[in-house]
This record gives structure tokens, C-alpha cells and sequence, in this order.
């Protein structure tokens, strides 16, 4: 996603996690990468707030991978997770820390599916 984010994007970004983990059973790992994304209206972390909140549950891991050069953004969401209230949540600015953190819950397969992803 780009920026700037709009409720209609973070609402997107949901309904397409939910479309790809809805057959899975059990918990999922994930990663969003937000690198291109700006900051976030008050109206738009509400809610991104709202839909983690509702989807928690399900979340294993999640990582969500920003641009170092926002520092406000960076703190926005360090707001939005904290307010999720899900542990298994963090922020990333360095891919292959990322990488490393959701790889702990991750098989080889999906190691290198994450790698991939990251390295698009």
C-alpha cells in the first residue's frame, strides 16, 4: 500500500488478510509491508486499531515492515499495536529482522516464501 492510507485501504488490507487465512486453521503468521505508506489520519489508525482488535484471535505473529525515514508513522503505529492489544505484533523497519522474528514460527517453505515477499 501507498500513501496516503485511507479507511478504504486499511479496510482492504483486511479483507484481503481475512480472504487468505479464512481456509486456514488455527493461528497464521503474517507480514504487511507498509514501507511506501505515510502518516495515518486520526480517522484511518481508528481503524486499523478496530480491525486488529476484531482479528486477533487468529494472529499468531503478525510483522508489519515501515519506512525508517518516517519517524512519526513509526510511532503512529507503535500506537495503533499497542492499542491492538496483541503481543504477537511488531514493527519493522530492517527486512531481515523482520524476517528472522516471524521465521521462529515459520517451516523452510515458508521461510523462503517470506523471503521472496520481502524481497519483491
Amino acid at each position: 500500500m501507498g500513501p496516503p492510507l485511507s479507511e478504504d485501504d486499511v479496510r482492504e488490507i483486511a479483507t484481503r488478510l481475512v480472504a487468505i487465512i479464512g481456509p486456514f486453521p488455527g493461528q497464521v503468521v503474517t507480514c504487511i509491508d507498509l514501507r511506501l505508506a505515510t502518516v495515518l489520519s486520526a480517522d484511518v489508525a481508528t481503524v486499523f486499531i478496530g480491525l486488529m482488535q476484531q482479528g486477533r484471535a487468529r494472529i499468531e505473529r503478525a510483522g508489519l515492515l515501515l519506512p525508517p525515514e518516517s519517524p512519526t508513522f513509526l510511532l503512529q503505529l507503535a500506537r495503533v499495536l499497542r492499542e491492538a492489544h496483541h503481543p504477537g505484533r511488531k514493527t519493522f523497519t530492517d527486512p531481515p529482522e523482520l524476517a528472522k522474528w516471524l521465521g521462529e514460527a515459520l517451516d523452510l517453505a515458508e521461510r523462503a516464501r517470506l523471503a521472496a515477499f520481502l524481497d519483491a
